[in-house]
């Protein structure tokens, strides 16, 4: 008897294993992409209910969800617990939404963008809805054309709250729901749709709020739409590939040869020979969607024929070769800038050498000093040491410190912008070296952003700290010096 139950129960644990299997691995790439865990959730919920048959009653949801609900309480808790240490110091500059009431997406771009997917899907979405739907049956009991219709008025509703592009993702995310609730539909059918209906609906969302701090709505656009792309890079592929297997010539199925059949016309014998079947050709349908599918595959594929060199083009001096070396451009380029009264256009060849020389002579990863954030002004050519070598500074661009460091009080970066004012701007020489000691630097940047972004009264201290030994100067040429920290 023992040996009997062991199989029973060796077979049991095979399934079960096969089961959390899917949250032992899912978890891992939930805990890293949390927007899809819906997604992941979904996808342990759609296998525990019923497929291919009648129509999905209540208690069939009902029952799955049962089911499911300890794998999903697993599949949530492991997607968090193997990311602790990263979430327990994770902070977001973004934490709420704000309604959006400015500009909003134009048709025509939403089109640019999301067209090439749309065509495959819509393909996919008819051929399913097609063969789904029961046409002889009253169409008022069936879900998927009460979904169709309610996606009208969702799309009147959208309208109505100035989203243009809702015309076009508010009836694509009607079809994906009403594809997902087809009674022909299996579970992996259902999760296909419903990635494809959520993509959508990320795009719609960003019409109508955005994240509250954003710059406009660069970021909420930007963030969201990456979500959009994947999930709809995935859907958009396979519904391609299935439209077009469904559009080749099948291979005919041999039939069994039937005898033709006889019959009496009074005095004379007719024979009838079976109907030949019909040559299976490309109808209007198909010739229609090859051809749009043809020419939005085509301008896709202009982008990067064409977006590539016009990048190229966009360049310090147009001049110069085109090579590998992203700093080359520093030997020819000038740059200019004003702060307060002072106004100052100079070569950044200067920097140029200074920055090869650290990267042919620095070793470790000592702290620099520069101009870092350009006294708040945002995007200036501030920081370049640090950028081009690597080095750690005492403070980067103001705006991006503070969003990296959203979790902290704003301050910590302020400070450490004000330092950097007040270490180039003092002319008391040991107050220099408390701020050279608070970081720990180790080399001094002076260049020419130094030069015009702090008072000049400021400077002489370098020459005199050379002399008394807190310095030395390790590089200097016409525009750029960078000073060793020997001693504080």
């Amino acid at each position: 008897m023992r040996w009997p139950l062991q199989a029973v129960g060796a077979v049991g644990l095979r399934l079960a294993w096969g089961r959390w299997r899917r949250v032992r691995y899912g978890r891992r790439i939930l805990g890293t992409i949390h927007p899809y865990l819906l997604l992941g959730v979904a996808g342990l919920l759609l296998p525990q209910i019923k497929s291919e048959g009648p129509p999905i009653r209540l208690y069939d949801w009902v029952a799955g969800a049962i089911k499911m609900l300890p794998m999903a309480i697993a599949f949530f808790v492991l997607s968090r617990a193997f990311f602790i240490p990263y979430l327990i110091t994770f902070g977001s500059a973004y934490n709420s939404v704000d309604p959006w009431e400015a500009e909003k997406t134009p048709i025509r771009t939403y089109i640019t963008i999301y067209g090439t997917f749309m065509l495959p899907l819509i393909a996919l979405a008819l051929l399913q809805l097609r063969r789904g739907i029961q046409w002889a049956q009253p169409l008022s009991k069936q879900v998927s054309v009460w979904v169709l219709g309610a996606g009208v008025l969702a799309t009147v509703f959208l309208l109505t709250r100035e989203a243009p592009v809702s015309i076009l993702a508010m009836p694509m995310i009607a079809l994906s729901i009403a594809c997902a609730l087809l009674p022909i539909a299996h579970s992996q059918q259902r999760l296909f749709w419903l990635a494809s209906a959520g993509a959508f609906a990320i795009t719609i969302f960003v019409e109508l709020y955005v994240l509250k701090g954003d710059i406009a709505r660069m970021n909420t656009v930007f963030k969201f739409y990456i979500t959009a792309w994947l999930l709809l890079g995935v859907t958009a592929a396979s519904a391609l590939v299935t439209v077009v297997g469904d559009m080749l010539p099948k291979k005919p199925v041999p039939q069994p040869v039937q005898p033709p059949a006889v019959e009496e016309e009074g005095e004379r014998t007719v024979v009838l020979h079976p109907a030949p079947a019909p040559a299976d050709g490309l109808g209007l349908g198909k010739l229609a969607f090859s051809t749009l599918m043809a020419i939005a595959l085509f301008l896709a594929a202009l982008y990067p024929a064409f977006a590539i060199p016009a990048k190229m083009r966009d360049r310090y001096v147009p001049t110069m070769p085109t090579g590998l070396d992203g700093i080359a451009y520093m030997q020819e380029a000038q740059y200019s800038d004003t702060f307060e009264d002072r106004q100052k256009v100079w070569p950044l060849k200067w920097d140029y050498e200074a920055i090869r020389w650290m990267q042919d002579n620095v070793k470790g990863s000592p702290t620099i000093i520069e101009e870092g954030s350009a006294r708040g002004n945002q995007y200036r050519w501030s920081g370049r040491f640090s950028i081009y070598t690597g080095l750690p500074t005492v403070a980067g661009w103001q705006w991006h410190q503070r969003q990296q460091r959203a979790a902290m009080d704003e301050r910590v970066v302020m400070d450490r912008d004000q330092d950097v004012a007040d270490f180039y701007r003092t002319l008391d020489a040991e107050q220099a070296r408390l701020l050279l000691r608070r970081y720990n630097v180790k080399y001094i940047i002076l260049g020419d952003m130094e030069k015009i972004f702090h008072s000049p009264t400021g400077l002489p201290k370098f020459e005199q700290m050379v002399t008394d030994g807190t310095l030395r100067v390790a590089y200097s040429n016409e525009g750029t010096t960078i000073y060793e920290v020997i001693g504080y």
